[in-house]
């Protein structure tokens, strides 16, 4: 791989490390592993996996029977597993071991040849023996930790295991014997490293360096499988102020060098805010604790690390450091400077750009909110061309980016709708006074200048998720703009633009409509919109040029041919477009389709800048396709030039460079940036991708396009009441029940006083001011019951507030709903019973709020349709819509669920035939056919829609006889655009090879009278000649064409 990998992952020692021979370096990155070329940098390999990656290292895998060792990294996962991955190529040996732990394995350690050890949260510790293929074993298990294993390192017999406590525990798994110090008084363990010394003394020392959030590193030396602590390593203060985070972000790594001698072993740690230093500890053994307070620092400090530095490994005269900051970084152990660093992506990689003045550079817009370069310069001397040019601003992402032509400014749009440009030399940057409602999607430069003039004015123009499109009447300099310390630009000289999308939107505007993409053409300037509804439209200064319907979904992007301004050229014109639907069309002189290329769903799409040629890079889920569009005659054949694979998940950008059109560049949402050259062999189209593209096939699925989404689960709830569906069996037995203490002692001395106190009520006329809540129940002490119809109504809401308040199951719920109802009040229990669960109300309920009206019913149906839609249940949700007289509600909720088919007929049948949403619906079911296949389905819908030539294309089928129907639909509409004709001429082909020369000369006659009626100058004959299947037949069709003087 040759790019930007992603960054490390962070907060464990074990997530990197390097081969004992040091020409290999591999970190985890989330569930990836990516591994460098230890001497320069260069990326060998990432692999991805199943679950995260937490824990890392290198281990020699023996074969059994023939003693032959395999060097392989080792890989402990979130799910429980070892993964096993070759060193040098990064494929998977085996297929995991499993087993050995009931918690993720959070560290893991090579333990001698042919075995490794493992440590998890629960504190087990597990030793496997793993063979040269990959595949293993469980040996034994132990209990390392009462706690979460944090570190792990081995030293002969011997395991080290550091834990959250604090603690290191001596393993020996032979004997099973352990010895466990407290290596901090507070905090957890965060490194451990071995070393084997020789003394003056001609002794054998083995020395365990233990790093702990205690800001300390403490030596131990290994006596009889007892760990004795020999020396305190104190780090010195920061050289640089650090920020309160950093201040309480401690963590320590150490890792021993190789270079030690009788009187001293070298280590390195992590110091304080980005600090690499390097120990000299002295090999002197005492009754104390000897401390060591000297250290040099790795420098200089412009190119070391700015924050914590996570992970620390050695080996032969090399050291290798990650850090919270993404770089990545390598140094020299002898010179204590560094080799070579890169900083890695911390986020998708959203959008790139390349110029034509400076075609070695490109800037990389990325979502961990900064902006990376890359030099494509073929003299670098190494493979890694990666430096950051711009930090961003905090807590955003960096959602697009363009470089202004002949400057070193840069444009840049945010998540949260800000605009601004950087100086790629100082740093600077600031951003417009305004901001879109949404995040950025696009920019673009545009040179502005009048007839005469050497050199123009750059306009800047920027999309936003929001559909706002607009023109930045002035542009800045941002090393000498005056700005506010938030960094926005003076509002009154760059807060005014030309609002693009409400010129363009005079056109059929509709609220729902706004636009989704843009393109403007090199030179000339022309503006094409792609809508959300399908449309693309073409636009000067304002003035609509076309406006089309060729989409049945949204339009995704459009892209200018790098030739289109130019009216000489073959490709003048020429405009791709792709669509969230799977369509990827080309378009010529007035947004005309021209043909289409195999549907796929694509992200991205990027024309090569190489003159006289049509050649598109297509960004897909996982690859990028090379298309070459060739115009022969009247014809068009299309040829897949090349698939790259490497990408994990979608393929968010692509652009061909400017020095060489060959390459390739492409990012995606698995944080890599990456470089190809498409004529590779490796990157070949393989037989199933299909090398050309016939006449007629261009209207077929190269893949299956994406389906309708899934219904969304309900939500969950964090009342005890609200975690599941409710089960309800309907409202049965008494409402009111006698308490259990009624009969006791207690219970019958408070029930004879509640009956003199009804009595002097009921006989004596005594009246109380308040009435007590006591009374209000059905029990010892109740009396409301008895009494008039307000005491009777007082309890029976006591009752109901009080099951409501106390309920543990939802038929406590039911009941206090029932009794709601007994009290006449509808709305009270509709509402008690909506907030007691999210999920669809059982049906027996549904009948009962008809008594409150149609208020009450209706406020219950609604929300049990969006209940019943949120549970899958759209059918339902949309017979409910019904049942309130909500037609349109029902066709929304049935396009929601995926019936698109139930959606049109429902439609077709109870909306005037203009109406918008039956327009929608008609599109979307034209769009559901062509996805499946059924494209005379969805023929019959463009027909509806009034759209015949999609219709046509639709019609169009790749094998024999496809094309006649299609050819007479075209010639019943009049459609003789260059896809019809080219389908008319196919069709006559088909029937004359059929020896059916009578119906083929008919329908080349009937096209002919067509085009000599609209007064288009085009030869029927040439059509035929140039078609390039059926030589003989075309021939003596052209003949009779000439007999016939057609």
């Amino acid at each position: 791989m040759r790019g930007i990998p992603p960054s490390p992952s962070w907060y464990s020692a074990h997530l990197a490390c390097a081969t004992s021979r040091g020409d290999i370096f591999a970190y985890a990155s989330d569930k990836a592993i990516v591994a460098i070329e230890g001497e320069r940098g260069r990326v060998i390999w990432r692999r991805n996996g199943k679950a995260r990656a937490n824990a890392l290292c290198e281990a020699l895998g023996e074969c059994e029977e023939s003693g032959a060792q395999k060097r392989v990294f080792a890989c402990g996962c979130a799910d429980k597993t070892i993964r096993v991955f070759d060193v040098e190529d990064g494929s998977a040996r085996g297929g995991g071991l499993s087993g050995g732990h009931r918690h993720e394995v959070s560290a893991i350690s090579a333990h001698g040849i042919g075995r490794i050890a493992s440590g998890c949260r629960d504190g087990t510790v597990a030793v496997w023996r793993i063979s040269s293929d990959g595949s293993g074993s469980l040996e034994s298990s132990h209990r390392g930790m009462d706690g979460p294993i944090t570190a792990m390192a081995s030293t002969g017999d011997v395991i080290a295991v550091g834990g959250a406590n604090g603690t290191v525990c001596a393993l020996d798994p032979s004997t099973g014997s352990t010895h466990r110090v407290a290596t901090s008084g507070y905090g957890e363990v965060t490194s451990l490293s071995w070393t084997r010394t020789r003394t003056s003394d001609g002794q054998t020392k083995e020395l365990l360096a233990v790093g702990s959030r205690e800001r300390r590193v403490t030596i131990w030396a290994l006596d009889e499988g007892k760990l004795v602590n020999s020396h305190a390593l104190l780090l010195p203060k920061p050289t640089t102020a650090l920020s309160e985070a950093q201040r309480g972000r401690v963590w320590v790594a150490v890792a021993w060098t190789d270079a030690s001698d009788e009187t001293f072993a070298e280590l390195v740690t992590s110091g304080q805010g980005g600090d690499l230093l390097l120990w000299r500890v002295p090999l002197t053994f005492g009754d104390g604790i000897e401390e060591v307070k000297q250290a040099k620092t790795f420098g200089p400090r412009d190119a070391a690390h700015t924050r914590t530095v996570f992970t620390v490994t050695t080996a032969d005269d090399k050291c290798w450091s990650t850090s919270l900051d993404r770089k990545v970084a390598c140094w020299d152990l002898e010179t204590i400077e560094m080799r070579w660093s890169y900083t890695a992506l911390g986020g998708y990689v959203y959008d790139l750009t390349t110029a034509a003045d400076d075609p070695f550079s490109v800037a990389i817009a990325c979502g961990d909110g900064t902006v990376h370069a890359w030099d494509l310069s073929p003299t670098l001397s190494c493979d890694m061309g990666e430096s950051v040019l711009w930090k961003g601003i905090p807590n955003t992402k960096v959602t697009s980016v363009a470089r202004k032509p002949k400057s070193d400014v840069v444009a840049f749009g945010l998540d949260d709708g800000r605009v601004g440009c950087f100086d790629s030399t100082s740093g600077k940057f600031a951003c417009y006074p305004e901001c879109h409602g949404a995040s950025v999607h696009q920019l673009k430069w545009l040179e502005i200048r009048t007839e005469g003039e050497e050199q123009g004015v750059f306009s800047l123009t920027s999309l936003g998720a929001d559909g706002s499109l607009r023109r930045w009447l002035e542009t800045f300099e941002p090393s000498t703009c005056d700005t506010k310390k938030s960094g926005i630009a003076d509002a009154r000289k760059y807060g005014k633009y030309l609002d693009l999308a409400q010129l363009c939107q005079g056109v059929g505007s509709s609220e729902n409509k706004y636009i989704e993409t843009f393109d403007q053409s090199p030179v000339v300037g022309r503006l094409a919109c792609g809508w959300s509804t399908g449309e693309l439209s073409g636009h000067d200064f304002g003035e609509v040029l076309w406006q089309h319907r060729e989409h049945s979904k949204s339009v995704s992007r459009v892209r200018w041919h790098p030739e289109s301004d130019d009216a000489s050229s073959q490709y003048s014109s020429w405009l791709a477009s792709s669509s969230t639907s799977g369509s990827i069309l080309i378009h010529g002189i007035g947004g005309s389709v021209l043909c289409a290329l195999p549907r796929a769903s694509v992200h991205d799409i990027a024309w090569s800048p190489r003159a006289n040629v049509a050649i598109l890079a297509c960004a897909l889920h996982g690859s990028v396709k090379i298309w070459s569009v060739d115009k022969v005659a009247h014809d068009f054949n299309l040829s897949n030039l090349a698939v790259l694979h490497g990408h994990v998940g979608k393929v968010m950008c692509v652009k061909f460079a400017y020095h060489d059109d060959n390459i390739v560049l492409s990012g995606g949402d698995d944080k890599t940036f990456r470089i190809w050259n498409y004529t590779d062999t490796d990157h070949a189209p393989r037989d199933a991708e299909t090398s050309a593209i016939k006449l007629g096939a261009s209207f077929t699925d190269d893949i299956v396009v994406e389906q309708p989404s899934k219904a969304p689960s309900a939500k969950k709830s964090s009342s005890s009441v609200k975690s599941k569906a409710p089960k309800s069996t309907g409202i049965s037995g008494p409402l009111l029940k006698p308490p259990q203490g009624e009969n006791t002692p207690e219970g019958i001395e408070v029930g004879r006083a509640a009956v003199l106190a009804l009595a002097r009520r009921v006989f004596k006329g005594e009246a109380t001011d308040e009435v007590a809540s006591d009374t209000l129940t059905y029990g010892p002490s109740g009396t409301a019951l008895y009494e008039d119809t307000d005491a009777a109504m007082a309890l029976l809401s006591n009752e109901a507030e009080s099951a409501s308040r106390n309920a543990n199951s939802f038929k406590d719920v039911e009941r206090a709903v029932a009794l709601h109802i007994y009290q006449g009040d509808y709305a009270r229990a509709a509402l008690t019973l909506l907030k007691a669960s999210d999920s669809p109300l059982p049906s027996e309920f549904m009948s009962i709020f008809v008594g409150g009206g149609y208020e009450v019913w209706s406020t219950v149906a609604a929300a049990q349709c969006e209940r019943l839609a949120a549970a899958g249940e759209f059918q339902q949700a949309a017979m409910l819509r019904l049942s309130l007289h909500d037609v349109r509600g029902a066709i929304r909720t049935l396009r929601q669920g995926g019936m698109i088919r139930d959606a049109a007929a429902l439609a077709a049948a109870r909306l005037l035939p203009t109406d918008e949403l039956l327009l929608e619906t008609r599109h979307e079911l034209a769009a559901a056919e062509e996805t499946r296949g059924g494209m005379e389905a969805a023929a019959k819908t463009h027909i509806s829609l009034g759209n015949a030539a999609a219709a046509v294309r639709a019609l169009m089928r790749p094998e024999v006889g496809g094309a006649l129907a299609a050819a007479k639909l075209a010639l019943m509409c009049n459609l003789t655009g260059p896809q019809e004709r080219r389908t008319v001429v196919r069709a006559a082909i088909e029937l004359a090879e059929k020896d059916n020369y009578t119906d083929a000369m008919d329908l080349l006659s009937e096209l002919s009278d067509i085009l000599r009626r609209d007064g288009h100058d085009v030869d029927v004959t040439a059509a035929v000649i140039g078609t390039a299947n059926a030589p003989e037949v075309a021939a003596e069709l052209a003949r009779r064409l000439a007999v016939a003087s057609i």
